[in-house]
């Protein structure tokens, strides 16, 4: 009996230890709180507020924060924090194919412009 009760736990302790080991994703609003918020603010005017970055594609947003206009903010950034906020600013996800790119300064020329469809 004991045998069996320690067998059933080990069984019902394996799946929740594979998932704590699972890396979490970034939240993105986090990152935007931390970061971003002080000066995207609705209402603003100096600056993109944050209803319109939602006109931008997350693949914009993470271009801008890497090679353009906001790359020296993007430069205290992870890789992984520029595509959790750009995917939380704009409410959409980042198309599978562009996932394979390396999202890092100099990867892509400085020409490169996603639409902002």
């Amino acid at each position: 009996m004991r045998f069996e009760s320690v067998m059933l736990a080990l069984v019902l302790a394996a799946p929740a230890a594979v998932m704590a080991q699972q890396p979490q994703p970034l939240a993105g609003d986090a990152v935007f709180a931390r970061a971003c918020a002080s000066c995207h603010q609705p209402g603003q005017t100096a600056v993109p507020p944050p209803d319109a970055l939602r006109a931008y594609t997350p693949e914009a947003i993470v271009n801008a924060l890497t090679n353009g206009k906001m790359a020296a903010q993007g430069a205290t950034l992870t890789t992984a924090e520029r595509v959790a906020v750009a995917q939380f600013v704009t409410g959409k996800t980042i198309a599978a194919s562009t996932r394979l790119l390396h999202w890092k300064s100099g990867f892509c020329s400085k020409k490169f412009e996603p639409s902002a469809k």
